[in-house]
């Protein structure tokens, strides 16, 4: 028997349980590697998870090709010879056979539709998504939507078969064909042929339902998500109270409504973030004013120490580190928020001047506190109490002591 014709999955997706044999077991850093005369076990690979199951009743954790065979890692070793019984989690399989056939699907309209051809796919049991190249419109989603499910609808028989690379040239296959000795079609009746080697419905009518559920861009390209199955069904079933409580949030009596509304707040959001980014450059710059007049000359720097309320220390890490790179200068904080008190100590790179880190790791040792860093940089979370100001007060006299000697 050759290594394709170990793979029952691919002419077989349905398939839930197999007996066969171990042919051979090895240790492995995740366990022990196995292989099997035949397997059901589809492994990881094009976008598709590995199913989930056992063999002789132990949880297979990875599945997963290597050199031509097919690797079932479990946690503890088989004998070679042995009878093995395999049974796959149907559910996860039938959730990867819905959502890699829905792929497709969507994949052919969008290429025929709007000339979008996909870059790349991945799917779960509960999830898929396609990347593409160019943005949709929320109306080509919905018609790209409509038209694949006309086609789930029609009914299509789906059947998988193996050619040589010359073979497969000669059809009409959508995308790409990854060069190997024998190439996998897809091929979708009348509708589509795509070279893929995931487990997949034997008829489109057995997907049920495709949803597409959101989008998002991804790495400079336009992602959309979906669902199938099963798993399209308890997203529509779930939309109702999802829409509902929308509504309700954006005061909308109809979904007629929703649109305008959504439309309103966004650019309510788009305006309150406008006058946010305006707000923190204006503290930002009265805060670097701040740091600018209280610094005092101490020896070849300018000394900045100070305490504040303030429950944002990366804001004031931003401002001290503007100001250290435009003075020579020393900055040593304390924020005081509800969290406790951070002590941050800043000074302008060079090899002379203070080390900081070493000012902030006596002041964590000496109260508990967390924190550390290097000799320009550095900084620690002490507890809420008197004596971590008063602690504070007295390595700002050290500071200043080392700066002035």
């Amino acid at each position: 028997m050759n290594n394709l014709e170990k793979r029952i999955f691919d002419s077989q997706p349905d398939l839930f349980a197999l007996d066969t044999a171990i042919e051979s077991c090895e240790k492995s850093k995740d366990g022990w590697a196995v292989t099997l005369d035949k397997t059901i076990f589809f492994p990881r690979g094009g976008g598709q998870p590995c199913d989930k199951g056992s063999i002789n009743g132990l949880e297979v954790k990875d599945t997963y090709e290597e050199n031509g065979k097919i690797i079932h890692i479990l946690p503890s070793p088989a004998e070679p010879g042995a009878a093995a019984h395999c049974e796959i989690d149907a559910d996860t399989r039938r959730g990867h056979m819905a959502h890699h056939l829905a792929q497709h699907i969507l994949s052919a309209h969008l290429t025929a539709m709007l000339g979008n051809d996909t870059k790349s796919a991945a799917v779960t049991c509960r999830l898929g998504h396609i990347e593409l190249p160019l943005p949709l419109t929320a109306a080509e989603i919905s018609l790209v939507e409509k038209a694949a499910n006309k086609t789930v609808k029609y009914a299509l028989p789906v059947k998988t078969y193996y050619l040589t690379p010359e073979e497969a040239s000669k059809k009409a296959v959508r995308g790409k064909i990854t060069p190997h000795e024998m190439i996998r079609l897809v091929e979708i009746e009348g509708f589509d042929i795509n070279a893929c080697g995931g487990t997949h419905c034997r008829n489109t009518a057995d997907i049920g339902q495709i949803v597409i559920t959101g989008y998002k861009e991804v790495r400079g390209l336009f992602r959309i998500y979906f669902k199938a199955g099963k798993a399209a069904q308890n997203e529509l079933e779930g939309r109702t109270e999802a829409l509902i409580s929308a509504q309700s949030d954006l005061g909308c009596e109809t979904t007629d409504e929703l649109s305008q509304k959504a439309e309103n707040a966004r650019n309510t959001i788009n305006e309150l973030e406008r006058q946010v980014s305006h707000l923190k450059k204006a503290l930002f710059e009265n805060d670097l004013e701040r740091l600018r007049l209280s610094g005092e000359e101490a020896g070849d720097f300018l000394f900045s120490c100070f305490k504040a309320a303030s429950s944002d220390p990366k804001h004031w890490k931003s401002v001290c580190k503007t100001y250290t790179e435009s003075h020579k200068a020393v900055c040593f904080l304390a924020l005081e928020s509800e969290n406790g008190v951070t002590v941050m100590a800043l000074r302008s790179k060079g090899k002379e001047g203070p080390d900081m880190g070493a000012y902030i790791k006596r002041l964590a040792q000496a109260l508990g506190g967390k924190g550390g860093g290097s000799q320009v940089d550095a900084q620690c979370l002490l507890p809420l109490c008197p004596e971590s100001l008063e602690a504070f007060g007295q390595e700002a006299c050290q500071i200043r002591k080392e700066l002035n000697k």
